[in-house]
Parts: C-alpha cells; sequence; structure tokens
C-alpha cells in the first residue's frame, strides 16, 4: 500500500488506465445518463461521455485529452475534488458508491451536444 501511496497523480492515472481501460471504455459506450467517477491521484476523474456528464453539472472541474495508442481516438479526462464529488452526490441519486468508484445518474445528455464537445475538445489532435 505504501508503493501505490508513494506514486504521483500522474502515476496513478497511469496506473488506472492500466488496469481498468476496458471496463472504462465498456460503461462510456452506451452511456447517456452516468457519471462514472474513479479516485486517482489525490481526484476524482471521468472519461468521454461521463467527463461529459460532469462539466455539464456546471461544478468546477478540469478537461484534457490524452491521444492513448490502445484506443483507435482520444480519450477525454475530466478532473474534480472530493468536495466537488460529495456535493453532487448530496444532490443527485447515485447507484454504486465505494473509495475508489461512484456513479452519478443524470438526465440523458444530448448526443449531437456530447459529439460538438468532444470535436471541440480533441482539435488538437486533428491533422
Amino acid at each position: 500500500m505504501k508503493e501505490h501511496q508513494a506514486q504521483t497523480p500522474a502515476q496513478q492515472l497511469n496506473n488506472l488506465l492500466e488496469t481498468m481501460l476496458p471496463e472504462i471504455i465498456r460503461r462510456e459506450t452506451e452511456n447517456t445518463s452516468t457519471i462514472h467517477l474513479y479516485h486517482t491521484g489525490g481526484y476524482w476523474v471521468a472519461f468521454n461521455m461521463s467527463a461529459y456528464l460532469l462539466t455539464e453539472t456546471g461544478m468546477p472541474c478540469d478537461t484534457s485529452a490524452m491521444q492513448i495508442p490502445a484506443l483507435p481516438s482520444p480519450l477525454i479526462i475530466t478532473y474534480t475534488t472530493t468536495t466537488v464529488v460529495d456535493t453532487l452526490l448530496d444532490k443527485d441519486n447515485t447507484s454504486e458508491d465505494s473509495c475508489e468508484y461512484k456513479t452519478i445518474t443524470t438526465q440523458v445528455a444530448s448526443m449531437q451536444s456530447y459529439k460538438e464537445w468532444y470535436r471541440e475538445e480533441t482539435e488538437i489532435f486533428e491533422e
């Protein structure tokens, strides 16, 4: 356990992606109304549709995109704090809860709005 705590936030995120990427992608593929949150590096992170839904809450968060060789398109990551997650949990319905993974149910997202947001967030990777 000490080894995990000694890792930098970037190393912890890398470890999460190495161990959970197939599950993260599976969860996000058909997702339209659930924020899937993973605790890593002192932050909570959400990916792709979950990241979009998190930004739509209006709560403070930061978003970035990264190219992962195993994926055909960039992965969007949104980071937020425990305080924000706790506030959202007080407001919204949760269906799964643990110290490392949480879900928050939201209204169904507009796929057109999500696709526009995704395109804007990943335009840095366009040639």
